[in-house]
């Protein structure tokens, strides 16, 4: 969760794997 948000911003699709992990 420190260099994931930085990423998963640019990509978008990692933002579908942080949220299904909270």
């Amino acid at each position: 969760m420190l260099i994931i948000p930085a990423i998963d911003l640019k990509d978008g699709q990692c933002v579908r794997l942080r949220q299904g992990r909270m």
